[in-house]
């Protein structure tokens, strides 16, 4: 019996670019935690990290893309990932959505953020991911 080739061979290319992918998102979100949420380095860091294994090995995830491959698995799949690219665009364009710029000024107080706007953030990482 021959296998078909192809569509492995399609699957690998689809897994490159998503793992390219995933590198260059999460880059930009250590710029966009560190200067717009405040955060110190290595807790963005630390964060980015999180989700990113939640990502990669979340059973469930893993279950539901390999035996329910369907057109309502897609479509929740794209629903809850353009929902979580929604909320991430909302935190940079709502001010009270992010907190607010640091001073330039050596004694100026620098505010991170709060919980509802952590909060926010997070559903949409959560969102993101899961889709």
């Amino acid at each position: 019996m021959e296998v078909d080739r192809s569509r492995k061979r399609g699957t690998q290319e689809i897994e490159t670019f998503e793992k390219l992918g995933t590198i260059g998102t999460s880059s930009n979100l250590l710029v966009y935690l560190t200067t717009v949420f405040n955060m110190k380095s290595i807790t963005a860091i630390n964060l980015l990290i999180g989700l990113s294994k939640i990502a990669f090995w979340d059973p469930h995830l893993a279950f539901s893309s390999d035996t329910l491959f369907n057109i309502d698995t897609v479509l929740i799949r794209l629903t809850s990932s353009f929902t979580g690219m929604l909320f991430l665009t909302l935190t940079a364009a709502i001010s009270k959505l992010h907190p607010p710029k640091c001073g330039t000024a050596e004694n100026s107080i620098c505010l991170g953020p709060t919980t509802g706007q952590l909060a926010f953030l997070l559903c949409g990482f959560v969102f993101s991911n899961w889709g």
